[in-house]
């Protein structure tokens, strides 16, 4: 999908069936756009959602980046001790 400011986002939603040998013609079915009417309201919560802090993201995504992050410094030296302590090098 690409957004009215042109940022493309690749997304997915569960098939609208409980088993694909509930369909008869599944392989068709499954590319008709009709048969998910709840795709309106997903593309609509990701234009509503992006976010410029990163390519192509959204806020949930940008949050997780921010969050997880492990800056260079302090957090590099904590890996480190952390390693020497699981390899016994303390």
């Amino acid at each position: 999908m690409r957004t009215a400011t042109g940022k493309s986002f690749v997304f997915a939603v569960p098939y609208p069936w409980e088993s694909k040998e509930c369909v008869r013609r599944f392989a068709e079915e499954k590319s008709l756009m009709e048969n998910y009417p709840a795709l309106g309201s997903a593309t609509t919560l990701i234009e509503h959602l992006e976010t410029d802090l990163y390519q192509n993201a959204v806020v949930p995504i940008a949050l997780a980046h921010r969050y997880t992050a492990i800056s260079l410094e302090p957090g590099g030296r904590v890996l480190d001790l952390l390693t020497r302590h699981a390899l016994g090098m303390t």
